[in-house]
């Protein structure tokens, strides 16, 4: 009766546990769909800073304005609208959080650099990059904050499309259709985020939830069979 009365506990304590708070943004390209997961308890402030950008529209007719193959393809800087280049507009710098490496298939802030070249980890704003492969180099002053789960096949055919010096943009802008041998450049060619979108997930139950659950079910049925 005594392990019965323990495990009804445990039970009712695990239903009421709060579930973990998670977030999706869906980036649409023209190539694809970008669909990212948010680490919102590891990196709160870098989440909320994206997601401030996402839903204030800075993003809409974005484009992505470098690619390295085998390193980051990168975006969230410019927009071009009515035949123009704008720089997305800025939100007070968000602080730099450690707690997740730069592997292949993270998103993590962009930063500029001081005057010798060193990332300044609590100057990100609006721009942010998408690793290629495992950058760990870049820990732990490039913030990760959240993860690719949908579209990484589209992350790597950006990758690898023709880059030119877009000043004073980029060194690496990627352009699809686009050759040398027909130099020109024009909007098309660029790679366009025409929207990216909040959107909303089943929240996850907390770290060790099924771990409870299974045990506080067993205590149930022995406390059972002893009465």
């Amino acid at each position: 009766m005594y392990l019965r009365s323990i495990g009804l506990a445990l039970l009712c304590l695990v239903l009421a546990s709060p579930a973990a708070a998670r977030s999706r943004v869906d980036i649409q390209t023209d190539l694809g769909l970008i669909g990212i997961e948010l680490f919102d308890e590891v990196t709160p402030a870098n989440v909320q800073n994206f997601l401030n950008y996402v839903n204030d529209g800075d993003y809409t007719n974005s484009f992505i304005h470098r690619a390295i193959p085998g390193f980051i393809i990168q975006g969230g800087a410019f927009t071009f609208q009515a035949n123009s280049f704008f720089v997305v507009p800025s939100d007070p710098p968000v602080t730099g959080e450690v707690g997740i490496s730069n592997t292949r298939g993270t998103i993590a802030i962009a930063l500029p650099s001081d005057p010798n070249g060193i990332p300044l980890p609590d100057a990100g704003t609006s721009s942010w990059f998408i690793n290629l492969a495992d950058n760990t180099g870049l820990d732990p002053h490039f913030t990760v904050f959240g993860e690719v789960i949908v579209g990484m096949d589209v992350v790597d055919a950006i990758s690898v499309l023709p880059t030119i010096v877009l000043n004073p943009l980029s060194t690496e802008n990627p352009l699809k259709n686009w050759t040398v041998e027909d130099p020109l450049v024009f909007a098309d060619h660029l790679v366009f985020s025409p929207a990216a979108t909040e959107v909303s997930l089943p929240a996850l139950p907390p770290i060790g939830f099924g771990a409870l659950l299974l045990g506080t079910l067993a205590l149930l049925c022995f406390g059972l069979r002893r009465t």
